[in-house]
């Protein structure tokens, strides 16, 4: 909404007493010469212009301005506004009765004189004081040698004072232009043109007045107005007192030099100048000194109509209304973009503002009173913008009921501060009231949005459905949305909780354009502005997906949808810090999750999603996340559409786990573990067979085992621990997929409270498959086992034993009752064979700790035919 401001002209206009125009006529038995032949006909060409019925207002005019005679040369000024026709035409009805006698020559002098110092005195607010003090001195100096003038003379002089008031009443029609003086000059050559052209000439300027009286009117300000009447008073002065034996050429002339004056407005600088010389060179004067003081009255009404013209220019801007500023700033170069880090490192510099709009009392009476109490602390732009924006998100309602049933929603500034509850509309208007209160440049914006009922992959009607706002501070514009930073709605309940997000606070443009999608692309604030298309088929982010420090250049695909290749598609996110994430896998029609078609591990600091639909068609993947160190629950923070065109032959789904996250990734993320041999989540065992080894940064104790759905296979895991090292082995008992599960603990705790999964996958397994020997509690203590690691030993064969017992003194082998001493080793180790006795019968081994005086059993093999 513009608005401008102008300020009404009114002017001051001599009138003197009205005579008739002279026409030439047979004198004393004369007939008129050539030259008064062609006047006459000039001058009854003006007047039958004058009296055509589309030359009313000129007439009145006319009429209006000749209202002058008498020797006693009385002024009276009229006050009121004037057509700038009435203005240029005033020269011809300036034009008197030039019957006064030289002897009266002085008086007029006089009376010049008191106008010149009344005209300075008025001037004297508006022009610089030695600007003024040469005009009125050259005015003088130039009457005084008027008077001067032989009778002979005076006709040539009255050309020449005429040619100046002709300038000062084109003057008023170009106050804002260049070219006043060259006008002046151009009237001194127009007036020895041919006077054949006469006719035309006037036609012309008859046409130019109206046009040009019409221009000035919504143009000229008052002061200037005044200005060039005043000149014209003076110029009527000097007339009074040159020959009237003239008069009948001098009105031709003066004619003629208001139709060049109008004529002039296009011409050019180059053209002036050529003007000025050819003038000098036409001029009838007789008397060197007129020509000087003609050139330096120019010079100094053009000095002084250039100065008047700057004030009256600086004097005449309209007003911008705010939405003109607004769209100025826009179109304006505006300083380099920065972010919402850069501007406000830390939210906690608004601690004080935040509770002060917080704890607002509820006793003001309207929005101005309750804004000057919110701001009486802030300082700054933005600190205003920032305690209103916390009083809006923490004291307006979102409106659930109207906008699920479509009933009547409360959006004005005023009654959303009466009701305190809204729809985004009304959040909109009352901050950006709230913020013309506050004197801070704000605007409600409408767009299009992906708010809570909104699922990715939608398409968008023509229409706005979400309002929000931007604020200027320091030059520079940034986006908020009071609604969405206010709390959640749960639709299906039709419940708002106040629940503040500090996200939808200046946001960074290229972070707010992911949700919002503005009807004007200028309010994206961006160079290359994201079209509705590009819009629609964005990955949806929701605002936790940037709390948790993610930005859409750390996404694999910011497009959607994401279609598979090969039966599956992989997502990957990458994160800056320690984080845990969560999925569903739902059909875009609608139904049950179906989880167990998505794999999702962490690796080096990425969260990767591959996704193997189980039948062809649509999918929507969403994926949740919160800090690793975080408790509760997570939260939504993107969706995909993936776009299966089915799967593979030999696809199977993945197994489902109780937590969401496969691999060692979490244990590295926490430090639990340092390093690993296999950090994927799938590991193929190509004979069936595959050892696993974990680096960590204390010494932990381990367990493990392998499950295939819900059987659970004993002894097909293995672990044992060197050092800091653990070693797990896996044998897959068959060909198929398997989830190994390992635990681990420091050796002072009660439980095992971390573990990690694989999926081992096995398409090739060995003809005889054997597990790994039964581990007992004492095994974890650091034991190791170098053979044999088979679990089945074949009955009636002597086998080699080499085991690691830490603090053992003494190992033992116990096969039928028959006990087999190992011996000791420099490593540590103790070694030894002994016989597997009987079919079906158990083997152990058994160590002895010092003053103890039984033997604990540590691995246990089962004897086979």
């Amino acid at each position: 909404m513009g608005c401008s401001c102008s300020k009404s002209r009114r002017v001051v206009v001599p009138v003197e007493e009205q005579r008739p125009v002279r026409k030439f006529s047979v004198r004393d038995g004369k007939q008129p010469t050539p030259h008064q032949h062609r006047q006459l006909e000039a001058d009854n060409t003006l007047e039958q212009n004058i009296n055509r019925p589309d030359h009313g207002s000129l007439q009145d005019s006319v009429a209006k301005i000749q209202q002058t005679g008498g020797e006693e040369h009385s002024e009276e000024q009229v006050e009121g506004t004037v057509p700038q026709e009435t203005t240029d035409v005033t020269v011809v009805g300036q034009k008197k009765d030039e019957t006064t006698q030289n002897d009266e020559q002085k008086d007029t002098v006089t009376e010049l004189q008191e106008t010149i110092g009344e005209h300075g005195d008025q001037a004297q607010a508006e022009v610089p004081e030695d600007s003024m003090e040469t005009a009125d001195a050259t005015a003088v100096e130039q009457k005084k040698e008027q008077t001067s003038f032989k009778n002979e003379d005076d006709k040539s002089t009255v050309a020449e004072l005429e040619v100046n008031q002709a300038q000062a009443e084109v003057h008023e029609d170009q106050s804002t232009e260049k070219t006043d003086v060259t006008a002046v000059e151009q009237n001194e050559e127009q007036a020895s043109l041919n006077r054949e052209d006469d006719k035309d000439t006037v036609t012309e300027l008859q046409e130019t007045i109206g046009e040009r009286g019409d221009q000035a009117q919504a143009e000229v300000p008052e002061d200037s107005m005044e200005t060039a009447d005043a000149t014209a008073v003076e110029q009527s002065e000097e007339q009074t007192s040159l020959n009237s034996e003239d008069d009948e050429s001098t009105v031709a002339e003066l004619r003629e030099n208001q139709a060049q004056a109008e004529f002039h407005e296009d011409s050019t600088e180059k053209t002036d100048v050529m003007t000025v010389e050819q003038n000098e060179e036409q001029t009838s004067l007789n008397n060197e000194h007129d020509k000087d003081t003609v050139e330096e009255l120019q010079e100094t009404i053009g000095e002084e109509n250039d100065q008047r013209r700057a004030e009256v220019s600086e004097d005449s801007t309209p007003m911008d209304c705010s939405v003109q500023n607004i769209e100025e700033s826009l179109e304006q170069k505006t300083p380099e973009p920065i972010t919402k880090k850069d501007l406000i490192p830390d939210v906690e510099v608004f601690k004080d503002l935040d509770e002060r709009a917080i704890q607002a009392p509820e006793g003001h009476a309207t929005i101005k009173d309750l804004v000057l109490y919110l701001i009486e602390t802030a300082t700054t732009p933005l600190e205003k913008a920032r305690v209103l924006f916390r009083w809006v998100t923490s004291h307006i309602q979102y409106d659930v009921v109207s906008y699920v049933t479509g009933g009547p929603k409360e959006v004005t500034p005023e009654g959303v501060f009466k009701k305190r509850m809204s729809v985004c509309q009304g959040y909109a208007d009352l901050y950006k009231d709230m913020c013309r209160l506050a004197d801070v440049n704000c605007v409600t914006i409408s767009g299009r949005s992906k708010g809570g009922s909104y699922r990715v992959g939608r398409k968008f009607g023509p229409g706005s459905d979400h309002a929000w706002n931007a604020v200027e501070i320091d030059g520079r514009w940034y986006l908020l949305d009071c609604t969405w930073a206010a709390g959640n709605t749960d639709l299906q309940k039709r419940t708002f909780e106040f629940k503040y997000n500090e996200h939808y606070f200046f946001t960074d443009p290229e972070v707010f354009v992911m949700d919002h999608h503005p009807m004007d692309n200028k309010w994206q604030l961006l160079e290359e502005p994201v079209s509705l298309e590009v819009f629609e088929n964005q990955v949806l982010l929701k605002s936790p997906f940037f709390s948790l420090g993610l930005l859409p250049k750390f996404l694999s695909h910011t497009m959607s949808p994401v279609c598979t290749q090969n039966g599956n598609a992989t997502i990957s996110i990458k994160f800056p810090e320690p984080m845990a994430f969560s999925y569903h896998l739902y059909p875009a029609e609608g139904g049950y999750a179906q989880d167990e078609n998505v794999l999702h591990e962490i690796v080096d600091n990425v969260a990767l999603f591959k996704v193997v639909p189980a039948q062809k068609g649509k999918f929507m993947l969403q994926i949740y996340g919160k800090f690793n160190t975080a408790t509760g629950q997570y939260s939504e923070i993107c969706s995909y559409m993936i776009d299966s065109a089915g799967p593979m032959a030999d696809q199977l789904p993945f197994p489902r786990l109780k937590t969401s996250t496969w691999g060692p990734g979490p244990w590295l993320l926490n430090g639990f573990i340092s390093d690993v041999s296999h950090p994927r989540a799938i590991v193929t065992l190509p004979e069936g067979e595959a050892k696993i080894e974990l680096n960590s940064v204390k010494p932990l104790q381990y367990m493990c085992n392998i499950k295939e759905g819900d059987r659970k296979w004993d002894n097909y895991a293995f672990s044992q621990v060197s050092g800091q090292t653990a070693s797990i082995y896996v044998r897959a008992p068959r060909t198929g997929q398997f989830i190994l599960t390992i635990w681990a603990k420091e050796e002072y705790d009660q439980t095992y409270s971390k573990s990690v999964y694989y999926l081992l996958r096995c398409t090739k397994c060995k003809t005889t498959i054997s597990p790994y020997p039964q581990t007992f509690g004492n095994w974890t203590n650091g034991c190791r086992l170098y053979e044999p690691l088979d679990g089945r030993l074949a009955a009636n064969r002597r086998v080699h034993f080499r085991v690691v017992c830490p603090n053992a003194v003494e190992v033992v082998v116990i096969a039928i009752g028959k006990w087999h001493k190992l011996a000791r080793n420099a490593d540590d180790s103790w070694e030894g064979d002994a016989d597997t006795g009987e079919q079906s019968k158990i083997l152990q081994v058994s160590a002895k700790k010092p003053g103890d005086t039984q033997y604990w059993t540590v691995l246990q093999y089962e004897v086979v035919a």
